[in-house]
């Protein structure tokens, strides 16, 4: 189960990439806002963590990308790396 929830987050990381580009620009895509892919991403985030038990969830920012990580058990595992840092103010935008 774990595995299944690791690709579609991979997905949903990958559709988030495509939409956003290198730099933050606004969505410019017509219909409801729950179709848009950073949306879809934390979505999937929070819907995996729950799935998995996690009582946190860890969004951390580096220098050039970031990563999610899940707290288990009292363990941080990681989730999903190498996250463009683009995406990383539209992901803390959607949570806030």
């Amino acid at each position: 189960m774990a595995h299944n929830i690791n690709n579609n987050l991979s997905e949903l990381l990958l559709a988030a990439r495509r939409s956003t580009g290198s730099a933050p620009r606004p969505r410019l895509e017509p219909g409801p806002i729950d179709t848009a892919p950073v949306v879809r991403l934390v979505n999937g985030l929070i819907e995996a963590a729950l799935l998995q038990d996690a009582s946190d969830i860890h969004i951390e920012p580096g220098p050039v990308t970031g990563r999610v990580r899940y707290r288990v058990n009292g363990c941080l595992e990681l989730v999903a790396e190498a996250i463009p840092m683009a995406l990383y103010g539209h992901i803390i935008s959607r949570l806030k």
